[in-house]
């Protein structure tokens, strides 16, 4: 899925593509702090093995709080309902929701993001 370019950039029958963007927002459960930065630590890790056109995934901890967010962007709308629809994904949401309670997801631009707890940004 892609838009038209516009601007002086743009050359005729140029696009740029449509990303998508999930962002998820939680606490740990009672008890399960240790396990759920455990998770964190490997989760951008196993999204990068296992997720075609993730751009980036980022883990953070609100500073001050016991508050995560954790944010995934994709090349592309497709590839990030293909994730969300692969075996992969399903075996880690397993893993990951039994730690969490969910505050809510979505773009959030008033989340006043912390300390960066695991990530990656592939260099272009």
């Amino acid at each position: 899925m892609s838009r038209p370019l516009t601007g002086a950039a743009a050359s005729p029958g140029a696009v740029a593509p449509v990303d998508g963007s999930l962002v998820l927002s939680f606490k740990a459960r009672p008890g399960k702090g240790p396990e759920l930065l455990t998770f964190m630590n490997n989760a951008a890790d196993y999204i990068h093995e296992n997720q075609p056109g993730v751009l980036s995934a980022y883990g953070f901890k609100i500073s001050g709080k016991e508050e995560y967010v954790f944010v995934e962007r994709y090349d592309s709308l497709e590839n990030l309902l293909a994730w969300g629809n692969s075996q992969a994904h399903t075996d880690m949401i397993r893993r990951f929701f039994p730690l969490i309670e969910i505050f809510g997801s979505g773009i959030q631009s008033s989340i006043p993001l912390g300390d960066i707890l695991a990530g990656f940004h592939p260099s272009p």
